[in-house]
């Protein structure tokens, strides 16, 4: 989904990430996430200590490679190629961050001749397109694909659950045929606007205040972490914990000191990378709320298209669709000749039918109305007239 995706989560720290750390010796460690816990991140190459074995450690493994706890420790350790075990060092997840180098490259590759200490606004605005493209342009045109998916569904659905058509195959197969051809049409004008707004999208522009406050929080988050991580946990006795003033003066300095001397590209990889994230959270709030929208317009559209297209049908095409099927049709002709023939032999007979319906309506074959025979018709009026003159 879009929130999962590189772009959304720039900034989160995942297994195989590749990250920088601050270990608790208070240098920088460049390497790759195996393992994390609920306040913990262990680095592949990062060792507590090396080469520790035990029954216990070698029951708990996972394979080469592959990280594991060990319960009855409560330690994470690692399984080497050749055979042997380290224990991985603990790094405090708010001392470790994604490293930024992918960004750098980027820069590096794409250097302006200007004073280069400015982020370059066309590198910024090419990564943009490039996640947009690679992450959230085929979910956005996937989730158009269902909304019409279930529109076909539910239309066909719906005409082949209407009893008043179920003697007319050729009617059903034309509203069937009719709704997909709508649904397909609404769908193509939905997809021309899902790629519009991807389009528009991949210029970055915003004027929502979160992004602003975000990159100024993100400038100064990492710094503050590492100083109030130098800071000692009050322990839960109550007890007063001790601090050496000069000692934590001399670390925190030396935090700064080693953020003043990264490389101008590193800097500017790293301020990229806040704008990035600030940035990705605005956009995937649009996307959001835009591409469910103009999905939606499939379902929205439907009704009216579909009478639209269907007011457009001539009588002939109509008269075609609500006529018998051929095979009932020769059918009802079959029986109104054999019909026909009866009544020609009893007629033959010489039998009087007087008022009697015609043989067909008797045996109850509705194929014409009941009516009355011209013999008992005149005998009718006969009646009437004698009725009349007072006989």
């Amino acid at each position: 989904s879009l929130s999962k995706s590189k772009f959304a989560t720039i900034s989160d720290v995942s297994v195989r990430s590749k990250v920088i750390a601050i270990g608790s010796d208070d240098k920088e460690y460049k390497d790759i996430v195996v393992y994390i816990d609920s306040d913990s991140i262990y680095l592949r190459d990062a060792v507590y200590k090396y080469n520790v074995s035990s029954s216990t450690i070698r029951s708990s493994k996972k394979g080469p490679g592959i990280p594991f706890l060990c319960r009855s420790f409560n330690k994470i350790y690692i399984e080497r190629e050749v055979g042997t075990f380290d224990e991985l060092a603990k790094f405090d997840k708010r001392l470790v961050r994604n490293d930024p180098q992918w960004i750098s490259d980027h820069i590096k590759n794409n250097r302006p001749y200007k004073l280069p200490i400015f982020i370059n606004t066309h590198v910024f605005d090419a990564i943009v397109a490039s996640l947009i493209d690679a992450e959230w342009t085929e979910p956005s045109l996937k989730l158009l694909h269902t909304a019409a998916d279930l529109m076909g569904k539910a239309a066909e659905s719906f005409i082949k659950g209407m009893s008043e058509i179920k003697s007319f195959p050729s009617l059903e197969d034309f509203l069937l045929l009719k709704a997909s051809e709508v649904i397909e049409s609404i769908k193509d004008d939905a997809k021309s606007n899902v790629l519009d707004f991807i389009k528009r999208e991949k210029t970055p522009y915003t004027q929502n205040h979160y992004l602003f406050e975000n990159v100024c929080k993100l400038r100064t988050e990492e710094l503050m972490d590492v100083v109030t991580s130098m800071l000692p946990v009050k322990p839960d006795s109550g007890t007063t914990v001790s601090v050496d003033p000069a000692q934590l003066a001399k670390r925190i300095k030396f935090a700064f000191t080693r953020n003043q001397e990264r490389s101008v590209d590193d800097h500017m990889a790293e301020e990229m990378s806040h704008a990035l994230n600030a940035y990705g959270k605005v956009a995937l709030k649009r996307f959001i709320d835009n591409i469910p929208m103009i999905c939606a317009e499939i379902m929205q559209k439907f009704a009216n298209r579909f009478s639209d297209d269907l007011t457009k049908a001539s009588d002939e095409d109509i008269d075609v669709l609500v006529s018998a099927p051929q095979s009932i049709s020769s059918k009802k002709k079959l029986l109104r000749s054999k019909i026909d023939d009866l009544d020609a032999g009893i007629n033959t007979e010489g039998l009087h039918r007087g008022d009697r319906p015609e043989l067909s309506h008797q045996l109850g074959l509705q194929l014409t109305p009941p009516r009355t025979s011209d013999a008992a018709l005149e005998v009718r009026g006969r009646q009437g007239r004698r009725r009349g003159s007072g006989v």
